[in-house]
């Protein structure tokens, strides 16, 4: 519920508790996170949403509990100085 509440206003309005609360737990059916890497950080000074600042895209390369590989894109936006989460996807690596 924390996590929840300190996410972009927008985010919240877009998912309700119920939605994120099922995103959570589908997240935690591999295990959660065993080891993350970053691999890029794209930062725009300009989003085209009023109420950020600035908005800053962290892409990961993850390796979940149960060995399998995903692509997480976590999006933060500052709002009022304060970064918070605008959005996440999760993508799983195709295997080659």
């Amino acid at each position: 519920a924390a996590s929840y509440e300190a996410a972009a206003p927008a985010l919240r309005d877009a998912y309700g508790f119920g939605i994120w609360e099922l995103g959570v737990a589908l997240h935690a059916s591999d295990g959660g996170a065993q080891r993350r890497t970053l691999v890029r950080v794209e930062r725009d000074v300009s989003p085209s949403n009023p109420a950020y600042e600035a908005l800053e895209i962290l892409t990961f390369d993850t390796i979940m509990m149960n060995g399998v590989r995903k692509t997480e894109r976590l999006a933060m936006a500052l709002i009022d100085g304060v970064w918070r989460v605008a959005t996440l996807d999760i993508e799983a690596v195709a295997e080659e």
